[in-house]
């Protein structure tokens, strides 16, 4: 009887450790498999109280929305009462008659003004499509003739091409905006719009890039 009852005893403890063993690996598969324990560092990081409409918004432009949240991060920390010495308004710093001409009545509406500001950088991408080299220069392009207008960019690009560079890549651009202030490049036919002091439109694309890259590293 006191083997029979050893056995038993024997029997039930390998029982209850093959029971432990199996629950300790469905748990094992439910931490490396489950949703819930998989989630991404971009479902969950928080840029912004703006984040769900950047995301909409950069969509239509097929953008990373950390790219649009950098950009706006750039133009107005993220301040939708914003307001810039030269009349710039909102999110996305519009001005005035850019805010209407895109169907932004209340620049200082965080949805408005995303919406506007969107609608304008498509409107860029479309003139610099056929230009830019690859989808990473069509976005330098973009964010170029944002911050310093379109008539300033293409005086830049003409002299480029009066250089001999090749106009399609941002870096050339970056290396004749230098030269945009002088007398002697203003006077040149292919030059429209008057000295250009384009040292704020380099910083302005390397650090919307720059800012962009320290989102997704989150």
């Amino acid at each position: 009887m006191r083997r029979t009852g050893a056995i038993r005893s024997c029997v039930l403890l390998l029982a209850m450790l093959a029971c432990m063993n199996s629950c300790n690996w469905f748990s094992g598969f439910r931490s490396k498999h489950s949703p819930a324990d998989t989630a991404t560092a971009d479902t969950v990081a928080v840029i912004s109280p703006y984040d769900s409409l950047i995301r909409v918004w950069a969509d239509t432009l097929q953008w990373d929305w950390k790219l649009l949240a950098a950009l706006i991060h750039k133009e107005s920390r993220f301040n939708a009462g914003a307001v810039s010495r030269a009349g710039a308004q909102g999110l996305m710093q519009l001005r005035p008659r850019t805010a209407i001409h895109f169907g932004c009545e209340d620049p200082m509406d965080p949805e408005q003004n995303i919406r506007a500001g969107v609608k304008l950088l498509q409107a860029l991408r479309g003139r610099y499509k056929s230009l830019a080299a690859d989808e990473k220069e069509l976005t330098k392009f973009t964010l170029a003739a944002y911050n310093a207008g379109s008539g300033h960019l293409q005086d830049c690009i003409n002299h480029a091409s009066y250089l001999g560079l090749d106009p399609s890549y941002w870096h050339n651009i970056e290396s004749v905006i230098p030269l945009m202030k002088e007398d002697s490049v203003v006077a040149l036919d292919h030059v429209k719009n008057g000295a250009f002091y384009g040292h704020e439109t380099i910083s302005f694309v390397r650090q919307v890039l720059a800012t962009q890259k320290r989102y997704n590293q989150r």
